[in-house]
């Protein structure tokens, strides 16, 4: 890392960003918690000093964005039930002795990872560990970008792989890591300067990211934002809401919204840096018990403890399959003396 970073400055970590580095340590180390949040922490802190840092990582689900829970969850248990039909096929074909391939391994592993969620107990476990070394860390009530957005100063630097966050007129740099896999490299944005560079006003920018695909609302359709960045940038300039609905009475516009989108929520939450918690109906996720401080929701095991047992399935059937290998190696041996 050789970014400066001003002096005064905090970087502010959404943690969740990073998700596939969480879910590849958390699924290696499903034993051993422990040692999955000292890898992830030891991997943050290659961003910056950590005393520098403030870590911040999501609470309950939002109601802006039930929705986009649903298809996440939709998407965990489709892979779930393909990882159950993997471990069915492994299990029989080693309870018969017949060596398994390396694609029915990868077929339980594929499945596996479609369907991980990082649990809200795994979470709080997380904030616990980086509190316990005295570091700045937060269970945020909803989305940790609301709680980012509210808190950063101009000087400071969010380190998030959303781009979503220039959304928020509050900040002033983004760092999105690239690279490969255990790269520390990041790319740097200037708010100031993609504002000149695309030739937009702050409100116009935001207004640009309510109207295009966000986690709240998606575009309307034939409206990409490409599209959306035409028709905005030669409106009015005014405040959020307005631009909004200056943006919905553009002839194209009336044309193609059929479904009578109005953006309420993106705007809400990017303005206002506002959300609602989700109650049991708004979505389908299933957060394990956690302390009062985040209001748990309620709804079928289709999703985290199916995820749980699947590991132990395919652990049993790994060591049954070891021991197999085991025995047949030694059974050799025996018969060559």
């Amino acid at each position: 890392m050789h970014h400066h970073l001003p002096d005064d400055s905090i970087i502010r970590v959404d943690v969740l960003s990073f998700f596939t580095k969480i879910r590849y340590i958390y699924t290696k180390h499903a034993n051993d918690k422990t040692m999955a949040q000292a890898i992830l922490f030891e991997h943050l802190r290659k961003y910056g000093n950590p005393s520098r840092m403030v870590f911040y990582v999501d609470g309950a689900p939002a109601l802006e964005k039930k929705e986009t829970h649903r298809e996440r969850n939709e998407k965990r248990n489709k892979a779930l039930k393909n990882a159950q039909v993997a471990i069915d096929m492994l299990g029989n074909r080693v309870s018969q002795d017949k060596p398994p391939t390396k694609q029915m391994f990868k077929n339980v592993e594929t499945g596996l990872r479609g369907g991980f969620k990082w649990s809200l107990q795994d979470r709080e476990d997380f904030v616990d560990f980086l509190q316990a070394q005295q570091l700045d860390a937060h269970l945020c009530r909803t989305e940790a970008d609301i709680d980012i957005a509210a808190e950063c100063q101009p000087k400071d630097i969010v380190l998030s792989q959303d781009s979503d966050f220039f959304a928020y007129d509050s900040v002033a740099t983004l760092w999105r890591p690239v690279g490969k896999w255990d790269d520390v490299k990041v790319l740097e944005y200037g708010r100031e300067a993609v504002l000149t560079q695309i030739r937009l006003s702050t409100t116009k920018l935001t207004a640009l990211a309510c109207v295009s695909s966000n986690d709240q609302n998606k575009n309307i359709p034939s409206m990409g934002i490409a599209t959306n960045y035409s028709i905005i940038k030669d409106l009015p300039d005014a405040d959020v809401p307005s631009l909004v609905k200056d943006y919905l009475e553009s002839p194209s516009v009336i044309c193609s919204n059929q479904e009578g989108i109005d953006f309420t929520a993106s705007v809400l939450v990017f303005t206002t840096m506002t959300q609602e918690i989700a109650g049991p109906a708004d979505v389908s996720s299933v957060p394990s018990t956690s302390s009062q401080s985040v209001m748990p929701l309620t709804a079928s095991p289709a999703s985290f403890l199916s995820y749980e047992l699947l590991c132990q399935q395919y652990k049993l059937v790994k060591d049954q399959h070891a021991n197999a290998k085991e025995q047949k190696r030694q059974g050799n041996s025996s018969s060559k003396r």
